[in-house]
């Protein structure tokens, strides 16, 4: 039984495939190592891709509905302002008083 339905290629073919797209390697690269025809490896990325994105859809929601979304703080920007070093730094945005 193919791991694919409908699928001529072979299950051993299809899991070096898969090592290929987990390692990122691109589809040129894989055509000529593996012998496969690029449309079919361009396919079968992109259905790899679609299960990811189903994959996390689905954990979203499950999350969504337990109420519990846990945030990091690389979600809020960094905290360096570039252009600016030291300790006017920790000052932007304020006003400095000015002294006559």
């Amino acid at each position: 039984m193919s791991l694919i339905k409908y699928s001529k290629i072979s299950d051993y073919k299809l899991i070096k495939v898969l090592r290929h797209f987990c390692a990122d390697m691109d589809t040129t690269k894989s055509t000529y190592l593996l012998g496969i025809n690029r449309n079919t490896i361009n396919r079968l990325y992109k259905l790899f891709r679609e299960a990811i994105y189903r994959s996390r859809i689905e954990t979203l929601q499950a999350m969504l509905f337990t109420k519990e979304v846990e945030f990091d703080e690389a979600y809020f920007g960094s905290k360096r302002i570039r252009g600016q070093s030291g300790h006017s730094q920790k000052r932007s945005g304020h006003m400095e008083a000015l002294s006559f």
